[in-house]
């Protein structure tokens, strides 16, 4: 059997490249932080949208400009997401989905909630929040 020069160093290069594309297609991994821009939102708007949800979650222990706010045209993980939140306070909305009321508020919650990916708060069903956003 004729060996291919190169064959043996090739393939074990593979798990490599693929552990290094599942980092950089994570959405908290460089690619998407590279993909993001920084977003002024409107704060009379949001303010009101976080007011509304500290009222229905009864949280109180967050504090809206303390987070920081993005937008990203979509994200690199082959997800549909509209929106991601991320520790410790960042907040990433689709661009097409950055003035969407109940995106907004859902990923708010996730910043009071201090995460809970699960959704397993029962705030998320008091507020009408568990909308499927990320």
């Amino acid at each position: 059997m004729k060996r291919i020069p190169g064959s043996g160093r090739s393939r074990a290069l593979l798990p490599v490249a693929v552990a290094l594309t599942a980092v950089l297609a994570a959405c908290d991994g460089p690619l998407f932080i590279q993909l993001r821009i920084a977003f002024e939102p409107p704060r009379p708007v949001f303010t009101l949208y976080w007011g509304s949800v500290v009222a229905c979650s009864g949280l109180d222990a967050g504090n809206y400009d303390r987070v920081s706010w993005f937008e990203i045209e979509t994200f690199p993980t082959g997800e549909d997401l509209r929106a991601r939140w991320n520790s410790p306070h960042d907040i990433t909305l689709r661009t097409d989905s950055k003035f969407d009321e109940l995106v907004v508020k859902h990923e708010i919650l996730h910043d009071l909630l201090a995460g809970d990916r699960d959704h397993t708060h029962e705030a998320w069903q008091a507020c009408g929040l568990d909308i499927g956003s990320d």
